[in-house]
């Protein structure tokens, strides 16, 4: 692999979402049973979606663990907390039964029509341990009526959204009646 080589100046593959508009739909299954869906959610503020790379992913661990600790912090400012891969249903069950994330729902399953509709970046399997295709890491917040107020992408594992940064900014936000940003 060379880190070195150059990448083609523009990358038609992927397109962003656009804040303000309708966020793509989703439904998808949850480790434990069940599904979760985007269009069921009715928080006071934000649905908070965090899509992660899968069990595979060593930086992805304590990200979700994480996000498992402050549901509370989040719950009181009106945020719902998901998170979710194209980890198929095998590996989702182990990471449900190695990570500690009791009580966060978590999705399993992502196509990659789903992926690329949410605009994530994809990569392909490099190493044994990771599955075929994968999304990178992204954070999503979705008002109740759907719309996307803002997100964050990665195209690497190790560079991530803080989530205590975020309960902070969120909460700032809230007290200041600020708009989503970067619409333009």
């Amino acid at each position: 692999m060379n880190i070195n080589a150059p990448a083609p100046a523009i990358d038609t593959a992927h397109s962003r979402l656009k804040i303000g508009t309708k966020a793509p739909d989703l439904t998808i299954p949850l480790t434990g049973g069940g599904t979760w869906s985007l269009a069921d959610q009715k928080p006071e503020r934000f649905t908070l979606l965090v899509f992660f790379r899968g069990v595979h992913c060593s930086f992805c661990k304590p990200e979700v663990e994480k996000l498992n600790t402050l549901q509370e912090k989040l719950g009181d400012l009106g945020i719902s907390a998901f998170a979710l891969s194209m980890d198929e249903e095998s590996r989702a069950e182990r990471m449900a039964n190695e990570w500690a994330i009791e009580g966060l729902p978590v999705g399993y399953s992502l196509t990659e029509d789903q992926a690329r509709s949410w605009g994530l970046f994809m990569s392909k399997k490099v190493k044994d341990s990771e599955p075929d295709l994968f999304s990178e890491p992204a954070a999503f917040l979705v008002r109740p009526d759907g719309t996307l107020f803002s997100q964050f992408q990665s195209t690497v594992p190790w560079f991530r959204l803080d989530l205590d940064v975020l309960a902070r900014g969120v909460a700032l936000a809230i007290e200041r009646g600020t708009p989503p940003r970067g619409a333009d």
